[in-house]
């Protein structure tokens, strides 16, 4: 969004404005009011209120890129779960609506029955999905069959629109990738942490490092939650947090692609978090630095086969 130069009670006159249109049914006068408000103040109440004149006006993509804006605000309200999960229901997003519902710990009677009742309608909108889209369906299933055979932009593509497929057909469209020898890391890591993200709770296959290992995704945190992945960013940010930030930027970066890889037997490679760190950042080469602890052939042999992963994607 550009800049803009508030006059006085500019804000509440848009907002004004936007409410007339809006009880007289001019969904595009409304809706031209409230989005000049909201390049104002981007409040919760506004977006929720712009949000409510998109759907009326039938621009249900518009409406999730603005929840989206504010996911938190509808995700840990109960009453606005609903209404963020009939969005992404609108928007196919069959995959984010379950890991919605996923995620839900439903404490209370109220919120019991809220789970239940989005749950319910979010299968019956896959069900529907399924008898209507069969050959669609059966397109990014071949797709991700065949997915080494497109470039990692391509591949990242393909996994993009597998989140718009309901869960059954997702599931036996992406299991099959983290077996395959030929997938590359990163993107079974992708699809892992979806798995992660839906709590999905039987053991999934994964050929990692030519290594056959069984995992159980809901017993797994997400990549970013993991202790070791952690202790390596301290280190990192002990010594380079006196650099230019764009420095420290970049090892962070290349820390969590590296860690990406060997997401979720890191502990089975990484022996020493802070002799990680320091290698890491020895490896970059964007100054001159010698390590304080010893780092061993085991890890510089890792860091080089993780390097040489990254120079095969492309952005």
């Amino acid at each position: 969004m550009g800049e803009l130069t508030a006059l006085p009670n500019q804000f509440e006159n848009l907002i004004r404005l936007g409410k007339v249109a809006l009880n007289q049914r001019q969904w595009p006068e409304a809706i031209a009011h409230l989005e000049a408000a909201y390049e104002l103040q981007q409040t919760t109440a506004l977006n929720l209120l712009l949000i409510s004149v998109l759907v009326a006006a039938g621009d249900n993509q518009r409406a999730l890129q603005l929840a989206f804006e504010k996911k938190n605000f509808y995700t840990n309200e109960s009453d606005l779960r609903l209404l963020y999960n009939a969005l992404l229901i609108k928007n196919k997003h069959f995959i984010a609506a379950n890991e919605l519902w996923a995620t839900v710990d439903a404490t209370d009677t109220f919120e019991q029955q809220t789970k239940q009742k989005g749950q319910a309608l979010l299968k019956t909108a896959e069900k529907a999905y399924q008898v209507a889209e069969k050959q669609t369906i059966k397109k990014r299933q071949e797709q991700l069959y065949n997915i080494t055979t497109g470039d990692f932009q391509d591949q990242q593509r393909r996994l993009d629109a597998a989140e718009l497929l309901p869960l059954a057909d997702y599931l036996q469209g992406v299991l099959p990738i983290l077996v395959n020898p030929y997938s590359h890391p990163f993107v079974k890591t992708t699809v892992l942490e979806t798995l992660v993200r839906l709590r999905y709770s039987e053991s999934v296959t994964i050929n990692w490092f030519d290594q056959v290992r069984q995992v159980t995704p809901s017993e797994l945190e997400l990549m970013t939650n993991r202790p070791v992945l952690k202790l390596i960013q301290k280190t990192i940010q002990n010594i380079l947090g006196q650099q230019d930030p764009i420095i420290l930027e970049a090892a962070l970066a290349e820390c969590q692609m590296t860690f990406a890889y060997l997401y979720p037997f890191e502990e089975t490679v990484i022996d020493n978090p802070e002799e990680w760190g320091q290698a890491l950042i020895q490896q970059l080469g964007i100054f001159i630095f010698e390590p304080t602890v010893p780092i061993s052939e085991k890890t510089i042999q890792w860091l080089k086969k993780l390097q040489e992963l990254t120079e095969e994607l492309v952005f």
